[in-house]
């Protein structure tokens, strides 16, 4: 808002006299005169011309550009050399016009400008296109009829037309040299004009031309006329002054002689302002007045340059050079009191009291004002009586007045107890000089007084709580204290107020006392019952707004009113009969001006009126609308004081605040119910700003409504409004709601500010209503509609296309289905196929590769024994040790010949030329000869082997394919059990139907239900990698087809841990072409080689091994100790007995149980098989590398997986060596002495004393011999720092923690403490050897912090303290070799 300032008021109607001493305004007129400049926005403060549109807003032009006021804010138009055809033709503003059709049309130097309102778009006419021509003054006159005809006459003499169809201006008239027009102006449609000679001539306008009706000559020549009022008036060379009236009668004027620069008729008065300066008014007959006499004084030194009068009866006046000035009456509804005996008021008015016609008024800091016969019209105001404490009173500072039914007027002041005025004896009497005040107890402070029918009183104080007192007068007319009884708060709450701090009381019905408590809430007392009950704020739902009670009114209809610091609250009676009264609230968001009520009174009307700290309010409780006045409507000022208000006997109210009171009768003050229109400016869409401040106008009535689009991407707008109020735009409130997005109404109070973002897309109104400033609210009216536009691609054109594509595309798409269905259903199969292939493909690779590790494991131990066995076949004396090993051999042979046959008759049976070839058999004496053979493995095993064979079965069968039926699932039974295990074997046979069934089982099964499924199909790896853990390959696979060809069936079933595999075939008696004879049933040779138990005492177990060891390595039979970790017994024994003539060898079953070895033993390396059951070679040497305990030990890996990919994935997990199975004994031999030596020469490097370049030439491997070198530089480049530590060669070296200790653990068999510890006590020998420094100096320099720790471990190492250890070097003795 544009910074206003008032130069002063002027009150009309004020009389001074002699005897006035209270300077008081009683309701009358009174005008206001405001003056705006550049300081306001003002673009220049010489003035020419005046216009208030259709649409309330002001137009002013200057000499610096076109001006728009709103009541608020100046919005400028100037001119733009860069927007040539879209701004003002020219800065200098001669005449402003507006027409029909919402232009403004705006004479300027050079030409006309027309702006129109609704685009903002300004057009340009007349102006000259080049230099050359010369530029007048007044070179262009413009005017505007009724009918909206715009017509401008030009200097060269042409009278034109405008046409808004070509938007043109087209030849009117021409009139001859000389006789042209200077000025022109319409009256009642015809035009008036003032020609070149001096005559004023008035034509009518027809389509021909201008028709003369009457032309007014003069001798002493027209020089300027004036349109006002219905009548011309004009003026002679010599300035004197004529009127012509309706009539075209002519009059002379009697007024001043002086040039006329303006004239414009105002409430019944001429107003004119002289060329020169000054202004006069004159009423409707042209005689002086003291109309405004008082305003027009501060511009007898001005020019006035433009004279409007605007609506809501404003006067507008243009100067040149003093910018706009504004007059506009304000009703002074309020009688107001602000000066005693000429000074000003500067105490607070804080009570009022009525008695007999007079007025009391109590001041704080003043005493008690009384003024006789107040209210007496037509008597001025005389000096007031005072009571002060000169006077008797007790302080000046007057709080609370009573007028009581006793003759005596109780006064409430801040000092000790309370005054009275006794009006029989026209004394005022303190506290302590009425009798028996000694004997109660001291209170002060009184805020508030209200008396009972008895003539009690009751007393609300500041801190000492509720006082209920009663006087008497005694017969020699002295006062004396009757009754007195005090209440104070309490914690039990029915026997006392709220609070000690008492502001007002009210007396209500049925015997209640209303107590307004501050920071306490409301109380209320029964006066029959002296019970107390008080309602604080938040205690429930529809509690009090706010516990600081300010002021209390019980009104004409049983409501009480409560006035807090936060709001008006009510109460109706019937709410008030409730436990838990329902409070209504009022607050600023519901039109107060201020939410802090200071005093509640209630008029003839019903109406209540509340004082707050920013002026009166008056509610009308029927509806709840509030009007609010404030200062400039001539309030005292805008804060009241607590308490302060009065209800005269004649219904004038009396409100008392910080400068003085003002008194009115409520229903003088009329309400303004005229709405002014809104204002929309800097309105910005999606972030395009309008142009040349272009605006939108709503009026409280429904006009057509602007429509705007918006794109999705700039779904967003924000623009600013006012009301057009030239008064008071601080009063106004608006409201707005985004019909479609909104539910409830924002309020904005006086900011009219506007911001929408992302708004979705769709339709909307903006609903906008606003007040008039005294509470009168406009109806709901849509400022302009907003269409936010969807994404194309989201709206239902473009869903129909979708739609439409969909169709399409379906269609193709069921076109291509039809046509490539049966490709498809090809190209599926033969898919299927293909995958079929791919997996069986897969299954056999798996296979194979699993497989070989059952055929290179008898490989291996084949070719070791047969190498071995040559190798030592000289010392191979005891016949025990030549047969152990040619046994493995054979076994092993025969072991390999039947994995070979039963993959050639399983491709047999694959191709279908495997065949059932039947013959007689003892099938009892056949399975108890074969199944004993299992015998022996199940006693190597610990394992209970349980068999259940009926006796007698005999009958055709296929001997070859029964046996190996048997045997692998025996053997299957046997390799799957586990030590520890059961295995039973039961076969019954049904002699009538001939049916013989088998029954193979084992517990410590580990299946699932749905590994059943898979069992018997060929090449399927369960668990993969896991091959000892669940793996078919043909064996099971080849069971199936074996019992197939003999039309035998097989079943696989699971039950606590026991898996059972059934075996039913039916038994031929007879077969054509053979006889019934029994050919031998004992099992077939090759089964026999296979499970022949060997005699193998050369082979101790695991444990004794292990034991036998320990008590070699702990003797020192060997330098070196080897773990050897392998599950097959026979491969473990063939490598332990290659190596156990060289190293300590350890064994170890498993992963599983080369762990629990590591835990109490360190060999010096580890040779282990790969594939094993619980733990297998990988995981095994994945932790032996990532444990600080045994990372150094070497790793060697034995496997059958003898491909890159599997050496690769050994070598990663940190294997030192990977040898693929069978190998040689001797580069095994070799591998493993390699892997020592490269350990021990390590070991041995480390304790070289010569540290300096001692890796250089040594025989290391490059990667290891770099690592060590740059180890050593960062020891010593931070030798002197005694927290060098792991963390700082990390660093240094830019390796893990983990990495840095498994590697020098392993290739110096220290960690980094002691290996920097080492390399401290080198150089610490060193410089006791090659220098003079001191011990102390040299433990020091090499990092120890610690003397006699230096000592100690010095001594450890070289077995000599350190100056020992200098003497003997100096001696030529050598120290012991580290």
């Amino acid at each position: 808002m544009c910074k206003t300032y008032f130069l002063y008021a002027l009150l009309i109607g004020l009389v001074f006299s002699q005897s006035l001493f209270a300077d008081d305004v009683k309701p009358g007129v009174s005008f206001y005169y405001r003056q705006l400049d550049n300081r306001n926005g003002l673009s220049n403060s010489s003035i020419n011309a005046i216009l208030q549109d259709k649409d309330q807003l002001l137009w002013i032009g200057t000499w610096d550009g076109l001006n728009r006021y709103d009541g608020a804010h100046f919005n400028v138009y100037n001119h733009n050399i860069d927007k040539a055809e879209n701004s003002i033709g020219s800065n200098v503003i001669q005449s402003i016009k507006e027409d029909n059709s919402s232009n403004i049309w705006i004479n300027t130097i050079g030409g006309i400008s027309r702006y129109n309102k609704i685009t903002g778009n300004f057009s340009r006419y007349f102006y000259k296109n080049t230099s050359a021509q010369k530029i007048r003054e007044n070179e262009y006159e413009l005017v505007i009829n009724t009918r909206g005809d715009v017509f401008c006459f030009s200097a060269n003499g042409v009278l034109s037309k405008y046409n808004s169809s070509t938007d043109k201006f087209n030849d009117y008239q021409k009139f001859k040299v000389g006789e042209g027009i200077t000025k022109m102006s319409f009256l009642r449609d015809r035009l008036w004009y003032l020609d070149a000679k001096g005559a004023l001539v008035v034509a009518q306008i027809t389509d021909k031309g201008l028709k003369t009706i009457k032309t007014f000559n003069h001798p002493k020549g027209i020089s300027n006329f004036f349109s006002i009022n219905g009548q011309i008036i004009y003026t002679l060379n010599n300035d004197s002054h004529f009127k012509i009236d309706g009539d075209l009668n002519v009059q002379a004027l009697n007024i001043a002689e002086k040039r006329i620069k303006a004239i414009t008729f105002y409430q019944s008065n001429y107003i004119v302002a002289w060329e020169n300066q000054g202004v006069s008014v004159y009423d409707a007959q042209f005689k002086p007045t003291q109309f405004l006499k008082n305003e027009t004084k501060p511009l007898e030194n001005l020019k006035v340059t433009a004279l409007n009068v605007g609506q809501d009866k404003v006067l507008w006046l243009g100067t040149d050079g003093n910018g706009l000035i504004q007059i506009y009456p304000k009703e002074n509804y309020f009688g107001l009191l602000t000066k005693i005996n000429g000074t000003t008021i500067n105490k607070p008015i804080r009570a009022f009291a009525e008695d007999s016609g007079n007025l009391w008024v109590g001041t704080k800091g003043n005493g008690v004002l009384i003024f006789n016969n107040f209210w007496k019209v037509g008597s001025e105001t005389t000096k007031p009586q005072k009571i002060d404490v000169g006077s008797g009173l007790d302080n000046n500072s007057v709080f609370a007045i009573k007028r009581g039914f006793d003759q005596f007027i109780y006064i409430g002041t801040d000092g000790k107890g309370i005054s009275i005025y006794d009006q029989k004896s026209a004394k005022t009497l303190s506290w302590n000089k009425i009798k028996g005040t000694e004997q109660v107890p001291e209170f002060r402070s009184v805020y508030s007084i209200v008396q009972d029918q008895d003539s009690s009183v009751w007393i609300g104080t500041s801190g000492y709580g509720l006082i209920h007192l009663k006087l008497k007068r005694n017969i020699d007319q002295s006062v004396s204290v009757k009754s007195f009884k005090q209440y104070n708060s309490s914690s039990i709450e029915k026997n006392g107020p709220g609070n000690d701090i008492i502001y007002a009381l009210a007396k209500g019905k049925d015997h209640k006392l209303w107590i307004a408590c501050r920071y306490g809430g409301l109380s209320v007392l029964n006066q029959k019952t002296g019970i107390f009950k008080t309602y604080k704020a938040l205690g429930y739902e529809g509690s009090l707004s706010h516990s600081d009670v300010l002021s209390l009114f019980y009104d004409s209809k049983n409501r009480l009113w409560v006035g807090t610091s936060y709001g008006l609250n009510y109460l109706s009676y019937a709410e008030s009969l409730k436990s838990k009264p329902k409070f209504s609230k009022i607050t600023m968001d519901n039109g107060l001006p201020n939410n802090t009520i200071h005093a509640i009174q209630e008029d003839g009307s019903g109406s209540i009126w509340l004082s707050t700290n920013k002026g009166l309010a008056k509610l009308n409780p029927e509806n709840n609308s509030i009007a609010n006045y404030q200062e400039s409507d001539g309030l005292q000022s805008n804060e009241f004081s607590d308490g302060a208000a009065l209800k005269a006997s004649n219904n004038n109210l009396l409100f008392g605040g910080i400068y003085g009171f003002n008194y009115f009768v409520p229903k003088y003050i009329t309400e303004n119910t005229k709405q002014p229109n809104l204002l929309i400016s800097d309105l910005q869409l999606g972030g395009k700003q309008f142009e040349n401040n272009q605006y939108l106008i709503v009026k409280a009535q429904q006009q057509p409504i602007q429509a705007f689009v918006l794109e999705r991407k700039s779904n967003f707008f924000q623009f600013s409004f006012n009301a057009l109020n030239y008064f008071n735009a601080s009063k106004n409130e608006f409201a707005y709601k985004l019909k479609g997005l909104d539910q409830n109404w924002r309020y904005t109070g006086t900011d009219g500010k506007i911001a929408y973002y992302n708004i979705p897309p769709g339709k909307y109104e903006l609903l906008v209503r606003w007040s008039n400033g005294e509470g009168i609210w406009t109806k709901d009216v849509v400022a302009l509609k907003l269409d936010v536009k969807q994404y194309f691609w989201l709206t239902y054109p473009a869903y129909a296309f979708y739609f439409l594509l969909l169709v399409i595309g379906g269609y193709a798409f069921h076109l291509y289905r039809k046509n490539k269905l049966e490709m498809k259903f090809k190209l599926e199969r033969e898919y299927l196929f293909r995958q079929k292939d791919e997996e069986v493909h897969r299954q056999r690779i798996n296979f194979f590769t699993n497989i070989a590790h059952e055929i290179q494991t008898p490989l291996t131990l084949i070719l070791g024994s047969v190498e071995h066995f040559m190798q030592r076949k000289d010392m191979l004396d005891k016949p025990i040790d030549k047969n152990y090993f040619l046994s493995l051999v054979h076994q092993h042979t025969a072991r390999l010949t039947y994995l070979v046959q039963q993959l050639l008759e399983f491709r047999r049976a694959e191709a279908g030329y495997l065949t059932r070839n039947d013959d007689y058999f003892d099938i009892s004496k056949l399975l108890n000869s074969l199944t004993q053979l299992f015998i022996p493995v199940a006693e190597k095993n610990e394992q209970h082997f349980e068999r259940n064979i009926q006796n007698g079965i005999a009958g055709f069968i296929d001997k070859d394919k029964f046996e190996k039926v048997l045997f692998n699932l025996l053997s299957n039974a046997f390799k799957h059990a586990g030590e520890r295990q059961d295995i039973a074997f039961s076969v019954s046979f049904n002699a009538e139907n001939q049916d013989l069934e088998i029954i193979v089982a084992n517990s410590g099964c580990k299946l699932r239900e749905e590994d059943l499924e898979s069992l018997f199909k060929e090449f399927h790896i369960g668990a993969e990698n896991q091959f000892e853990k669940f793996s078919t390959g043909i064996g099971l696979a080849f069971t199936k087809q074996l019992i197939a060809i003999m039309n035998g069936s097989i079943q696989v079933s699971l039950k606590d841990e026991w898996i059972y595999f059934t075996f039913k075939l039916k038994l031929k008696q007879a077969v054509e072409g053979k006889q019934d004879e029994v050919i031998a049933s004992a099992p077939s040779y090759l089964f026999e080689s296979i499970l022949k138990p060997y005699q193998d005492e050369v082979a101790e177990t695991v444990g004794e091994n292990n034991k036998l060891a320990l008590i070699d390595d702990l003797q020192g039979v060997a330098e070196s100790s080897i773990l050897i970790v392998e599950d097959d017994a026979a491969l473990r024994f063939l490598i332990k007995n290659i190596l156990k003539d060289q190293y300590n060898i350890y064994e170890a079953e498993n992963g599983v149980s080369a762990l629990e070895f590591l835990k109490n033993n360190t060999p010096d390396i580890i040779i282990s098989d790969v594939m094993m059951p619980d733990m297998d070679g990988l995981e095994l040497c994945k932790y032996v590398k990532t444990a600080p305990a045994t990372c150094h030990i070497p790793f060697i890996m034995l496997s059958a997986k003898g491909t890159e990919e599997s050496k690769t994935e050994g070598y990663e997990t940190g294997a030192d060596a990977y040898i693929p199975k069978p190998f040689h004994i001797n580069y095994l031999q070799m591998r493993v002495r390699k892997l020592l030596d490269y350990r021990n020469r390590m070991n041995h490097l480390i304790k070289d004393r010569n540290i300096n370049n001692q890796f250089v030439d040594v025989d290391l491997e490059q990667g290891d011999k770099e690592f060590l070198n740059a180890l050593v530089k960062a020891v010593e480049d931070n030798l002197a720092e005694p927290d060098l530590d792991a963390s700082k060669l990390e660093d240094a070296l830019c390796i893990s923690k983990m990495q840095l200790y498994r590697k020098l653990k392993t290739l110096a068999g220290m960690t980094p403490s002691e290996f920097i510890k080492r390399i401290r006590l080198k150089h610490a020998a060193v410089l006791l050897q090659n220098s003079k420094l001191t011990v102390s100096e040299i433990f020091y320099l090499t990092g120890f912090n610690n003397k006699s720790y230096f000592f100690r471990e010095f001594k450890k190492i070289y077995h000599l303290a350190p100056n020992e250890y200098r003497q003997k070097q100096h001696e030529g003795t050598t120290a012991e070799s580290i």
